[in-house]
C-alpha cells in the first residue's frame, strides 16, 4: 500500500518521482564529436609564372546524430607575366559538400 497523506477526509496518494519511467533523450541523439582537417598545397613558380594549388578534405562530426559535415575543396591559381606592363591570372576554386 503506498503512503498516503494523514489529516485528510480522503486519502491523497504521495508523489514519487522515483516511480516515473524517464527516457535518456540525450543518449539517443547525441555524442562525442571529432573533427579532421586535412589540407595539402602546392606553389610552384619562375620569374614569369606562377602556379599555385591546394586540396583540402574536411570531416567534422556534429555533437548531435545524423548532422555531420563533409567537405571537399580544391584551389587553382596561375598568374603569368605576358609583357612588362600586362599580367594574366586565373583562379578556379571547387568545393563539394555533403
Amino acid at each position: 500500500m503506498s503512503r498516503m497523506y494523514i489529516g485528510y477526509t480522503t486519502r491523497v496518494p504521495v508523489y514519487d518521482s522515483s516511480k516515473i519511467p524517464t527516457t535518456p533523450w540525450t543518449d539517443y541523439v547525441a555524442r562525442t564529436a571529432v573533427t579532421h582537417n586535412h589540407q595539402m598545397s602546392l606553389f610552384a613558380g619562375t620569374e614569369k609564372s606562377k602556379l599555385y594549388m591546394s586540396l583540402v578534405y574536411l570531416d567534422q562530426q556534429s555533437p548531435m546524430k545524423d548532422q555531420d559535415y563533409k567537405r571537399y575543396t580544391i584551389n587553382l591559381n596561375g598568374e603569368i607575366q605576358a609583357t612588362d606592363f600586362l599580367k594574366v591570372g586565373m583562379g578556379v576554386n571547387i568545393s563539394h559538400s555533403i
